[in-house]
């Protein structure tokens, strides 16, 4: 058992770290959050490398939500 397993990880920015480590905390039983103040429009493959891995919280200055996040 992982000591990510079942928290509710954020994970701020979808650039290079966050397409990065999105992957490795589900792997690791984690459900990920992803925040970036960027629409997906802005993001391009960003987005789709994510997609499978969390739930894409895009567009938000204030990071609503991510009081949510373990």
């Amino acid at each position: 058992m992982s000591e990510f397993e079942n928290k509710l990880i954020a994970v701020l920015g979808a650039a290079a770290t966050g397409v990065a480590a999105a992957p490795v905390l589900a792997r690791r039983g984690a459900r990920v959050r992803v925040y970036d103040t960027k629409p997906a429009a802005e993001l391009g493959a960003a987005v789709r490398k994510l997609e499978p891995h969390a739930e894409l919280r895009l567009g938000d200055p204030h990071y609503s939500g991510i009081e949510e996040c373990d």
